[in-house]
């Protein structure tokens, strides 16, 4: 699939699957919208890669996330749900 000129939104991408994904979509050329508690581990070296703090256990908080990416990204093509939890 190419994903290249796509915007990603992908959260829990401090760590492990999430940031491993931001890395890949960043290198296929996805514009990517790195969502974490702490973005300071976030660290990609430039790219098309923009980092927004952000707890997604928090209803307020994924509204905004929302109206950020799409001020500043145009939209959002492609949604990685990778941080949270259920009850």
């Amino acid at each position: 699939m190419d994903l290249s000129g796509k915007t990603a939104l992908v959260t829990g991408a401090s760590s492990g699957i999430g940031l491993a994904l931001v890395k890949q979509l960043d290198r296929r050329g996805s514009r990517v919208m790195a969502v974490a508690r702490s973005v300071g581990s976030v660290d990609l070296g430039g790219g098309n890669v923009r980092t927004y703090a952000c707890d997604v256990s928090v209803r307020q908080n994924i509204d905004r996330l929302f109206d950020v990416a799409f001020e500043e990204l145009g939209g959002v093509d492609v949604l990685v749900c990778n941080a949270g939890f259920a009850y």
